[in-house]
């Protein structure tokens, strides 16, 4: 009878946790929350409010399991760049499924013995019943959310996102890249090539100057495959409807003298030529060459 009472008396105290993910993507948005925690200092067990403590800020989200394979390098990897970050206005936030007073011991506890050694200098939240994991997308039937990363932007918008098995560990200089990286792009407009560090190159916006940037990098700079690309990019519009004194403006004489070069390399380049005195005459032709180009060099290459 006594063991009866006690196991429904302990079924009624436990809780069935369901993981149910929803699907979080880059551009959703982020739903603040308030969140125990071990705060800054490595010793006080508080709730965190996040959207008081991080909005307006960018901030990395981080989720460790906590099985201490690779954990703690990567929060001592964080805590060495912590200033980096902040000089970048990022703050850093861990997430785990232990108790707050199982981060405290982990603290605490020596680095030669697997723990963070002293205070990481950034919040560590709990997430014991996986709620901040299953919004993000990244809570795991066993209980731990899995080895997970994402960059949220001061308006709360999801910018980045990154996720994968926990035996191997994140690159923290990878992630405050692409902090610089994004804060860089949203506060100049410029589209960032691969692997672009801070004061490296930026992708023109300028259509000739993205096409000879894109040529020079990747087609070794071969002038004549820049001239190519240039007039193989031209928009596909026919140019049919371009009034009579744009024609003129555009140089039909010009057109006429190219109709007569029989060779097809110097064709292209007078082709190229022609184009680029158009755009700096009158830069709506720029949408409409691409056809007439293409029915010149036709008409030289397979005569009727």
């Amino acid at each position: 009878m006594m063991a009866n009472i006690m196991n429904s008396s302990l079924a009624s105290s436990m809780q069935l946790l369901t993981v149910s993910n929803k699907i979080t993507k880059p551009q959703d948005g982020f739903v603040f929350r308030p969140m125990p925690g071990v705060d800054k200092d490595g010793e006080t067990i508080r709730v965190v409010d996040m959207e008081t403590e991080f909005k307006n800020n960018y901030f990395v989200l981080f989720f460790f399991p906590m099985d201490f394979k690779v954990d703690s390098s990567e929060v001592l990897s964080f805590k060495e760049h912590l200033e980096e970050f902040t000089k970048n206005h990022c703050e850093i936030v861990g997430v785990t499924s232990d108790s707050p007073l199982a981060v405290k011991r982990w603290i605490s506890k020596d680095v030669s013995r697997g723990g963070f050694g002293g205070p990481v200098g950034f919040s560590i939240l709990t997430d014991k019943d996986l709620s901040l994991s299953m919004s993000m997308g990244v809570a795991r039937d066993c209980g731990a959310p899995a080895r997970a990363t994402f960059i949220i932007d001061w308006t709360g918008t999801v910018r980045y996102m990154m996720v994968h098995r926990s035996d191997i560990g994140r690159s923290v200089k990878e992630i405050l890249r692409l902090v610089q990286a994004f804060r860089h792009s949203d506060l100049t407009g410029e589209a960032l090539a691969s692997g672009w560090i801070p004061g490296g190159e930026v992708i023109p916006t300028d259509f000739s100057e993205k096409v000879e940037y894109f040529v020079n990098k990747f087609g070794h700079g071969n002038k004549d495959t820049t001239e190519t690309a240039m007039i193989e990019a031209l928009p596909e519009d026919g140019g049919e409807s371009q009034s009579k004194s744009e024609e003129d403006k555009s140089g039909t004489k010009s057109e006429v003298v190219i109709a007569e070069v029989h060779n097809p390399k110097l064709l292209q380049k007078m082709k190229f030529q022609q184009h680029l005195s158009n755009q700096q005459r009158c830069p709506q032709l720029l949408l409409k060459q691409k056809l007439r180009s293409l029915q010149l060099l036709i008409r030289r290459k397979h005569p009727s």
